[in-house]
């Protein structure tokens, strides 16, 4: 939400961008994951949860391809495409592909990108992105004249520059058999409880049986790989409350 605010300031900064942007905001999904946020905000039916894929009307969600199929079939004018393919689009071939687009999804995953892979980066990403997204909407508005645009986030993030203490992890976790965790969620189907956390039922999910366990505060479960300064999936407002533009 912060990163949101600064984009918008610099939107409202360019003089040759004609109204004005506004901020708002929406609340995430818990876990608040890519999958299950980006599943949540594509037109759908009901959304399912079903070996570890997050279903919109019983279609994989997972890839741009079909998230694009999902929109196709709600109108020939529905797109999705990502940030690198439309921005090296030439003018012409630009003007061809939205010639006949009412709605296009367009996915930009610089943030995201840092924080899985290089953690250090995180803070130059935010303003990296700042950068891309308000150059993408430029040359969207000055090549085909488009002026509505709705910037969001399928979730937020937590990042902390100093070290992690040991008294913020949950050591047990991975001892006790769970199938589908993270640092920062459980999902458990049935009466699994773990000591020390808050659980919510997922019942966005239509007749999902599945709940989210989450650990208190910025606390972590333990788990081999990932990063840990850069989190998300938990319940605070850093990770729940995105921005809308």
């Amino acid at each position: 939400y912060e990163v949101g605010e600064d984009l918008v300031k610099a939107i409202n900064l360019k003089d040759n961008f004609k109204g004005k942007a506004t901020l708002d905001y929406q609340i995430s999904t818990l876990p608040s994951i890519t999958m299950f946020g980006m599943a949540s905000l594509l037109p759908n039916r009901a959304l399912s949860y079903e070996n570890k894929q997050v279903l919109v009307d019983g279609k994989s969600t997972k890839s741009t391809i079909e998230r694009n199929a999902i929109l196709a079939s709600r109108s020939d004018g529905y797109a999705a495409i990502t940030y690198d393919d439309i921005y090296k689009k030439t003018r012409d071939e630009l003007r061809n592909y939205m010639k006949d687009k009412s709605l296009v999804y367009i996915y930009h995953d610089t943030i995201d990108n840092a924080g899985e892979h290089d953690e250090t980066n995180v803070f130059l990403s935010c303003d990296k992105a700042i950068e891309e997204i308000v150059a993408l909407i430029g040359k969207l508005y000055n090549t085909l004249q488009i002026s509505n645009y709705i910037v969001t986030s399928d979730h937020g993030f937590v990042y902390r520059n100093k070290k992690i203490d040991e008294s913020s992890k949950y050591s047990n976790i991975s001892s006790m058999g769970f199938d589908d965790f993270s640092q920062r969620y459980i999902v458990v189907k049935g009466q699994e409880e773990v000591n020390f956390t808050n659980k919510f039922e997922m019942n966005y999910l239509g007749n999902c049986n599945s709940s989210v366990i989450v650990p208190y505060g910025y606390d972590m479960f333990k788990k081999s790989g990932g990063g840990i300064q850069y989190i998300h999936g938990g319940a605070s407002l850093q990770e729940l409350i995105t921005p809308i533009i």
